[in-house]
């Protein structure tokens, strides 16, 4: 630090290098060669290594990089506690009578706005699909009346206008600082400490990747296989019927875009399609995503550890309509002290949730001009909410 604050104090004077030993260097400052302060510069500069120069440069780096972080976001990172006792610290010292509440007002009101809007868009999410589950069991499933021949007539809007996804909530900025989330807590006080702080539900954008290219059809018929699905309100036990059974449940149910005009051009490519959202609606791609929403905000190794709870898990659903296909994952999760004592200190409902277009499915399930599958990025979304 005293070599690089002389260059800085000085950068007008010419600094000159006498050889000390092999591999050593002296710094000798021209301007001060002589004089009265001889002796203690030369005691100062005398072999200085070139290790002990990038030392130096080190200490220097690391103590403005420390300056920086305790500047202004030290300030940003101060509790509302301490903040208040500073502002009446001022006021004491100004004889003035200051409510600091105002200061703290709008943050808290803002805080709690985003709040109740992270939870009108978990639900309107939720009733969305309840309620595309409900037509498409009225107009295709086990409640459809037994005079209904065709749902054309009966539908004022077409279904990809309802619950397609162009109608689906948008995904809100996300809530806080990352840093304020319990997975950076310090200790189960402090993670308690922010779990308070956080709001009861969370709705967090996702992109998931579509490609019949990348279905494992070999993983995806162990997890049907373990699993039990609901296409249009018609249940199927993986257990009973295993993947074939599932896999033709939901290509039955793709056959219904054909009615708003969107045929499929080969039984192989309405095959191939059914495969691809089995794929994304079984749990080795939803249950992932979920849990890498989990584990990005709540798990804190040294203070929890986060356990998926299976046997709580919901069946997966299916909701097919007229020209558009959506899909719903459920899986809980309990967070436990380390030390795996006691109750749990959360329990998570985590539900992922995707919706796509007939034509979306009739284009990925078909390849390009050189034979390769189509490959796609399109939005879903992990519900997240304190049971």
């Amino acid at each position: 630090p005293f070599l690089l604050k002389s260059f800085v104090a000085c950068p007008q004077s010419t600094v000159t290098v006498r050889m000390a030993a092999p591999n050593m260097v002296e710094p000798v400052d021209a301007a001060e060669e002589t004089g009265p302060d001889a002796e203690e510069d030369e005691h100062n500069w005398a072999c200085l290594s070139l290790a002990d120069l990038k030392a130096d440069l080190a200490e220097c780096e690391e103590a403005i990089a420390s300056t920086r972080l305790a500047g202004p976001n030290a300030v940003q990172r101060a509790s509302e506690e301490e903040l208040r006792q500073a502002l009446q610290c001022s006021a004491k010292a100004m004889a003035a009578n200051i409510d600091t509440d105002i200061f703290f007002a709008a943050q808290q009101t803002l805080h709690g706005i985003a709040a109740e809007l992270q939870e009108v868009l978990v639900d309107l999410d939720t009733l969305q699909f309840d309620a595309a589950a409900l037509v498409a069991s009225v107009a295709h499933g086990p409640l459809r009346p037994p005079r209904l021949k065709s749902s054309a007539s009966q539908t004022e809007l077409p279904a990809t206008e309802v619950f397609g996804p162009s109608a689906k909530p948008p995904v809100p900025k996300p809530f806080g600082d990352e840093r304020d989330f319990p997975a950076r807590a310090s200790s189960l006080a402090d993670y308690q400490r922010r779990l308070e702080a956080m709001p009861q539900v969370l709705m967090l954008g996702r992109r998931l990747r579509l490609c019949m290219g990348e279905v494992d059809r070999y993983q995806d018929e162990k997890d049907i296989g373990r699993d039990q699905l609901i296409v249009n309100g018609q249940a199927v036990s993986g257990a009973k019927g295993g993947y074939a059974t599932a896999h033709e449940t939901i290509k039955s149910a793709l056959q219904v875009g054909a009615e708003a005009g969107c045929a499929w051009e080969s039984n192989e490519a309405l095959d191939s399609a059914a495969s691809l959202l089995l794929s994304v609606l079984g749990r080795t791609c939803s249950g992932f995503a979920a849990f890498e929403e989990v584990l990005r905000l709540f798990d804190c190794s040294d203070v929890v550890v986060v356990s998926p709870e299976s046997a709580s898990a919901r069946p997966l659903e299916a909701a097919v309509l007229d020209g558009v296909a959506l899909g719903r994952a459920h899986t809980r999760y309990a967070i436990r002290q380390v030390a795996g004592e006691g109750e749990p200190v959360v329990v998570l409902d985590a539900v992922f949730t995707f919706r796509f277009t007939a034509k979306t499915l009739q284009r990925l399930a078909s390849t390009d001009a050189s034979g390769a599958w189509l490959a796609e990025e399109t939005p879903a979304v992990v519900l997240l909410s304190r049971v």
